[in-house]
């Protein structure tokens, strides 16, 4: 049965359902309007009203694991893919987000519409 193992965890995790497998994204938009559409295992918002310029923030994960960051930022909305859940929770219970941000997130996970086409 032990030598089954590594074949079973490879049938694994080949089946981990992701965004990038199912669709494809022609804009940010578009990503965005997606994201709003669907169902996810994780999907929360957090207060956001104590920064000067993070004016939203969402996560939403699939898998639970990984997932799309949208945060609105002086009225821009901005995407960001593969994002883990300790980030997310780290920026939720962050004092200053806009500090967390640019410590953990930006530069980090940006989307890259390429890998859904």
């Amino acid at each position: 049965m032990l030598r089954f193992a590594p074949l079973l965890l490879l049938i694994v995790l080949s089946c981990k359902e992701t965004a990038k497998d199912n669709v494809n994204f022609s804009s940010y938009d578009n990503a965005i309007d997606y994201t709003e559409t669907h169902q996810y295992r994780v999907d929360e918002t957090t207060d956001t009203s104590d920064s000067e310029w993070i004016t939203s923030a969402e996560y939403k994960s699939l898998d639970g694991n990984v997932g799309f960051l949208i945060l609105g930022m002086r009225g821009e909305k901005y995407i960001f893919d593969e994002v883990p859940l300790e980030i997310w929770q780290g920026f939720k219970t962050a004092e200053d987000k806009g500090k967390y941000y640019h410590k953990y997130i930006r530069k980090r996970y940006n989307m890259n519409l390429n890998d859904y086409q």
